[in-house]
């Protein structure tokens, strides 16, 4: 009948309209599925291209295990990565810091990394790393002034020295006991500026400090005196190291010079002013009279004590260049900079043996995010 036609055709327009809807749902479902892993990739590229930003900024410090296997080298990135100094295989990175990380050292199964966020943190090694103990709070109420810019073992390895200080105002050096953190001495007016660098004497009893005020002082530990003021530097002194038998030491700084000092007289001995750039860094090689030194101008060198001339050149820096160190059985130096490449080279002959490109972010770091 008409009436029932008219009913089929209605029942038949309202199924052909539920399904109609139904696809519309499923497009629009489908639409929004595709919007939001688009979101997803751009997101994941946003990452990516940041990650590898990161990893790509200055090395700024470094340091060999005590068996010359591993390399760590903290920079601009806030993180600190290890390497294997055999192959050059990149072996696992550390987050902890929220500032650049200025500089590092190893002392036995531990490490230490100081940073720009006001900390210098312990960390533990083994099969898996962790961060041990942090010291200072990286706040306005940290103990720390500011930037830590420069650490170092005692011989003992049972306490660190810090350097840091607010620039223009004050530079400090601190010492803090390995075992629970604790601040043991606070050599609160050794500089007028940021110190930039130290070093603990062989035998534990001073440290010498580098600073933006353009001074070296040499402080005896166990009573916080200022032994010997070394004056000569006309720009910031970036850095010092002693010699192995502790009667003289060697300062670098802005002013393009290497200055070598007698300790116990406390006189300049001689002086090199013709680097061209900034000499950043210093690092006596074993029980050698010879230290490892590098500078804004991409160099990297061996020089004698003796007089301060090279002994030896290392080519391959293509950057500014800030840290360099030497595995303590004198057959390896390394030396980082603005490229973030770590290099190694034999101390022998000068030979490049390995380039530690920054480590990429992985696909599974990229997924864990």
């Amino acid at each position: 009948t008409p009436r029932k036609n008219a009913v089929n055709e209605f029942d038949l327009a309202t199924k052909a309209k539920a399904k109609a809807d139904a696809t519309h749902k499923e497009a629009d479902a489908g639409k929004k599925a595709a919007d939001e892993h688009s979101k997803q990739l751009e997101t994941a590229v946003a990452s990516n291209k940041e990650a590898t930003t990161k990893s790509e900024m200055p090395i700024r410090a470094i340091a060999f295990s005590a068996d010359s296997q591993q390399v760590l080298t903290g920079g601009d990135d806030m993180k600190v990565h290890t390497w294997s100094a055999t192959t050059g295989e990149a072996l696992e990175s550390f987050n902890g810091h929220k500032g650049a990380v200025k500089a590092l050292v190893f002392n036995g199964e531990k490490f230490i990394s100081a940073s720009a966020d006001k900390t210098a943190q312990v960390w533990s090694l083994g099969i898996e790393w962790k961060l041990e103990r942090v010291v200072g709070t990286g706040d306005a109420k940290s103990p720390l002034t500011d930037r830590v810019n420069t650490i170092d073992f005692s011989p003992d390895g049972k306490q660190i020295a810090t350097g840091s200080g607010e620039p223009s105002r004050g530079g400090e050096v601190q010492i803090w006991n390995i075992a629970d953190g604790k601040l043991a001495k606070n050599f609160a007016e050794v500089h007028s500026d940021s110190v930039l660098g130290l070093e603990f004497s062989r035998d534990g009893k001073f440290i010498a400090s580098a600073s933006a005020d353009k001074f070296v002082k040499v402080t005896e530990v166990a009573t916080g005196k200022i032994v010997h003021n070394f004056e000569g530097h006309t720009h910031h002194a970036l850095g010092v190291s002693w010699l192995p038998h502790g009667r003289q030491l060697v300062s670098v700084g802005a002013d393009n010079s290497i200055r070598h000092w007698n300790f116990e007289a406390g006189e300049r001995i001689r002086q090199r002013t013709n680097l061209g750039k900034e000499v950043t860094s210093i690092h006596y090689v074993g029980l050698t009279e010879q230290a490892v030194v590098t500078a804004g101008d991409k160099s990297v060198r061996l020089i004698n004590t003796s007089n301060l001339n090279d002994a030896r050149s290392f080519a391959g820096g293509t950057d500014y260049m800030y840290a360099c160190a030497a595995t303590p059985d004198a057959k390896y130096i390394v030396a980082g900079g603005e490229d973030s490449a770590l290099r190694v080279w034999t101390l022998a002959d000068g030979k490049a043996v390995a380039t530690f490109e920054a480590p990429k972010p992985s696909a599974e770091s990229e997924e864990e995010k």
